[in-house]
């Protein structure tokens, strides 16, 4: 009953943020205080104002639905790719990156497009993201996404200066990642060392980037002209 009433919730809200309690109880015959008891293990994503109830932070509230076992296609209906890539955004502001989406470039005799890039100081973070719906084969899938991403990110690093004028620094590190709604045992793509990262683990990863040079795949830059591919 508790998992069907949060996906009533969910239906209800829709695109918005807030229902009015008395109708949703009185449509659904849900008792007031049941709702309310059902609400208390989220109350960080929830707040209530007079008779309406608020989602003051949508993505989190769905991811800790999924990591308390709801089906993740099912919370993928109630957000949209554009939720997802301001989500992963702000997140990338609140650790110290200026961000920038849809960063189209031409390189390679080809034109690119990235999802979002970010940078802080010296590091360039080109961010893939994933909001695959329905995937009948995730695996090969975020498989051949990793493929495609660092030759994107080894495309980019020749017209780096061009798009970026106020990166500073002797040394620049571009690091490709992909970014997925969905929990995956896949967390690296051994041959091209591009990692999956789940946005529930993005915060983790944000903070121990430093320590992972050593395990990912890091496109370095020198202002010098010498350019060095390191795996």
């Amino acid at each position: 009953m508790k998992q069907e009433i949060i996906s009533l919730i969910l239906h209800e809200l829709g695109d918005g943020n807030e229902i009015q309690l008395e109708k949703f109880c009185k449509r659904y015959l849900i008792p007031l205080e049941t709702l309310k008891s059902i609400l208390k293990d989220y109350q960080d994503y929830i707040e209530y104002h007079d008779s309406t109830l608020r989602l003051r932070a949508k993505i989190d509230f769905l991811l800790k639905l999924a990591s308390r076992g709801y089906p993740v296609n099912e919370l993928l209906r109630y957000i949209s790719w554009r939720e997802f890539e301001d989500y992963v955004c702000n997140l990338l502001k609140k650790y110290g990156f200026n961000v920038r989406k849809k960063v189209r470039f031409k390189a390679c005799g080809r034109r690119f497009e990235i999802d979002v890039l970010a940078v802080r100081d010296q590091i360039i973070l080109l961010l893939e993201c994933k909001f695959w719906r329905r995937i009948y084969s995730r695996r090969y899938s975020l498989n051949m996404a990793a493929h495609k991403h660092i030759q994107r990110a080894e495309c980019f690093r020749n017209v780096i200066f061009r798009y970026l004028k106020e990166v500073v620094g002797n040394e620049i590190k571009i690091i490709p990642l992909i970014v997925s709604f969905y929990e995956t045992d896949l967390n690296i793509v051994e041959d091209v060392r591009i990692p999956i990262v789940p946005v529930s683990m993005l915060r983790s990863f944000l903070i121990k980037l430093d320590s992972m040079e050593d395990y990912i795949s890091v496109i370095r830059v020198y202002r010098e002209g010498l350019e060095k591919f390191s795996k």
